[in-house]
């Protein structure tokens, strides 16, 4: 019989190494033998195990989220403090792919499922009283049901504690933030606004912009409206919990679904039926993939 320390050993199967490297930890792809599903490994640099400070921010995505289970939050599934590594959940797809692939600007259907999965991790959070802090394209993936799912806890911080200088990305790094200040969920509600501009317009937001013009002149007034608030210099003016935020999405949802609807009975009625018909599958697709019919 194998010793713990040899099955640990022979535990995962590196199958790549993720093209993007991060500044202080390689990602890999493997297999973990014990439980017989894929994984990301999460290795610390050599160079960087030393420094107490990256140490302390490294184990922090593991240490926060290590018993949470929500749909769209990274599932932490090992931790091996000796070896530098914790193991996450796999997830197929990231955001910045979608990006390339579509040339900065999402199908509208996506964005909407998009900004209420994030919304969804925004309330847990909320409730957990943790505040991200690093919310951009490169902290969004995709598992294999189209889920949007919030990664990369490093620097995550309680609610009311600040956040030392020069940790975040701009530009999506809120006012309050940059200043140092005490930070609660409505930091990463700016976060998710300037996010959702970028994927709707082609280019990121100008930082503290303080008039948004949207070059995107399809997009629904009512998710304009969500993006201009979602921004706001000061955090008062944006939404007072996750849970209005998600409430306001899941309104927008609901009457791009009922556009669709419209759009599929004139198609229908104009003998356009296989306009009709991709329609309504665009948004089964992109908006509600669990339901299999629009009542």
């Amino acid at each position: 019989m194998k010793s713990e320390e040899k099955m640990e050993e022979d535990r995962y199967e590196i199958i790549r190494q993720a093209p993007d490297e991060g500044a202080f930890a390689k990602v890999y792809e493997a297999f973990d033998r014990r439980f017989q599903i894929r994984v990301a490994l999460k290795e610390l640099k050599a160079e960087h195990r030393n420094n107490q400070e990256i140490l302390d921010k490294f184990y922090q995505e593991a240490q926060i989220i290590f018993d949470w289970n929500h749909t769209n939050i990274v599932r932490i599934i090992d931790l091996n403090r000796e070896k530098f590594y914790f193991t996450l959940s796999y997830l197929p797809e990231t955001l910045e792919e979608r990006i390339r692939t579509y040339q900065g600007n999402l199908p509208l259907g996506q964005v909407i499922r998009l900004a209420i999965d994030a919304a969804k991790a925004l309330v847990e959070m909320e409730n957990r009283g943790v505040v991200h802090c690093d919310i951009k394209p490169a902290n969004i993936m995709f598992d294999e049901k189209g889920n949007a799912v919030l990664t990369d806890f490093g620097i995550a911080v309680d609610v009311h504690q600040k956040l030392s200088a020069g940790w975040g990305t701009p530009p999506y790094v809120s006012p309050e933030q940059k200043l140092g200040e005490a930070l609660d969920g409505r930091s990463d509600q700016y976060a998710l606004g300037v996010l959702l501009y970028e994927i709707t317009n082609g280019q990121p937001l100008a930082e503290e912009a303080i008039t948004i013009r949207f070059t995107n002149k399809l997009l629904p007034q009512k998710l304009e409206q969500i993006i201009i608030r979602l921004t706001q210099a000061n955090k008062e003016d944006r939404y007072p919990t996750a849970t209005r935020l998600l409430n306001a999405l899941n309104e927008l949802r609901l009457e791009f679904r009922q556009k669709i609807l419209e759009n599929a009975e004139i198609y229908f009625k104009n003998g356009n039926m296989d306009l009709a018909a991709t329609e309504l599958s665009n948004y089964l697709k992109d908006v509600d993939p669990e339901s299999h019919t629009i009542k």
